[in-house]
């Protein structure tokens, strides 16, 4: 399980998304459930954020640490 704040690397395509495999990525909020889900953002490094939305909705599964 992951922790707010915490980074990782994305491990799988997002549906809809032109975010790339293995792009790092920031813990927003746990949300739990079964499998855990997790409320997530790809910071640009520049203040802006990757994809089209904000924030993304993952499971667990597509996560992976350092």
């Amino acid at each position: 399980m992951f922790k707010e704040h915490e980074t990782f690397i994305l491990c799988r395509p997002l549906a809809d998304t032109t975010i790339p495999v293995n792009t790092c990525g920031v813990i927003l909020m746990v949300l739990g459930g079964q499998p855990c889900s997790y409320e997530v953002e790809f910071p640009d490094g520049q203040g802006g954020n990757l994809g089209k939305e904000v924030t993304y909705t993952v499971t667990e599964d597509f996560l992976r640490r350092h």
